[in-house]
């Protein structure tokens, strides 16, 4: 099945004082990833343009404008993206259109659809996916879950959708969609996720803002792993625990150590740093943790849990 993803991040930065560099590093993130095309906002293009993007992009690239008339100015652009038809009524999505240089229409952007969820709005989907080369669908997640819709829209036979990086704009995150699809092997990738963290750390640096260390995909901590149990499943089978490796999205499985680690986290962290624990020793270690969790209300980092092995030592 050929997907076609959108990535609008760099349209939804108009409220962020970007540095034009600072922009241009992230482009050169995003382009790694497995989409057909990058969105810009006209202010972001204008600090992009002594860049020259366009010289050797394997990307198409589309410009978000507010009337036609914009085209002229900015013109190498594959697509251009304009309001065709507010909101009707509450609920109801927005419309642009996508035009190329030459005024012909390349499809229709639906933007919203934030409650077409359950069986009535699968039927919508479905009936809209019939026409799959019309119509992109670019879901809002003002009620967490335009991942889900994304995700719907495509199973039903849609092939074009739009996201951003984090949700940007209030769009579906670009990151989860791609995880996605890659869990239910529903598109074969021409890119790689390996990007996303250097992508999420330009991201951070534009916004000043730092994203969750929980974040699915892109959160720093997915992949620390505390309960004994998930970490003796995790060292014999991942895959139960995992819907993609850790090295997918750039990222590497840590064992963290706190009050609901066991005897086999202990062992296997210990094996971890390169220290060699005697037989019997871990039980004492995972004693020493205990206390030590209840008595500072908080995990040891790794050179606490070295002062704990050489304590009971």
């Amino acid at each position: 099945m050929k997907i076609l993803l959108t990535d609008c991040t760099l349209a939804e930065l108009d409220a962020y004082d970007a540095e034009p560099g600072r922009l241009f590093q992230l482009l050169r993130e995003l382009e790694k990833l497995p989409v057909a095309a990058l969105e810009l906002s006209s202010a972001v293009y204008r600090k992009l343009r002594p860049f020259a993007i366009f010289s050797g992009a394997k990307k198409a690239y589309f410009l978000r404008i507010r009337y036609e008339e914009e085209q002229s100015l900015y013109p190498g652009f594959a697509g251009y993206l304009m309001l065709d038809r507010e909101p009707r009524e509450a609920g109801e999505a927005e419309r642009f259109c996508c035009i190329d240089e030459k005024n012909a229409l390349m499809f229709y952007r639906l933007r919203g659809y934030c409650k077409c969820t359950g069986i009535v709005g699968r039927s919508v989907l479905s009936v809209l996916a019939a026409q799959k080369d019309s119509f992109e669908l670019a879901p809002l997640d003002q009620y967490h879950c335009a991942t889900a819709l994304a995700m719907e829209w495509m199973m039903q036979g849609g092939c074009r959708v739009a996201g951003a990086l984090a949700g940007m704009g209030g769009c579906a995150c670009l990151e989860e969609i791609l995880a996605a699809l890659h869990a239910r092997k529903m598109a074969d990738f021409s890119g790689s996720l390996l990007a996303l963290p250097r992508a999420k750390h330009y991201l951070e640096q534009i916004t000043g803002k730092c994203i969750p260390k929980k974040k699915p995909v892109l959160g720093q901590d997915i992949f620390a792993v505390e309960a004994g149990i998930h970490v003796d499943g995790l060292q014999k089978s991942s895959e139960l625990y995992e819907p993609y490796p850790p090295a997918l999205v750039g990222l590497e499985r840590r064992i963290v150590m706190g009050k609901y680690s066991g005897r086999r986290a202990v062992s296997i962290k210990a094996q971890e740093m390169g220290i060699e624990l005697r037989p019997g020793q871990a039980e004492k270690i995972l004693a020493c943790l205990q206390e030590y969790c209840t008595v500072t209300r908080h995990s040891p980092g790794d050179e606490e849990f070295c002062e704990l092995i050489r304590a009971e030592g």
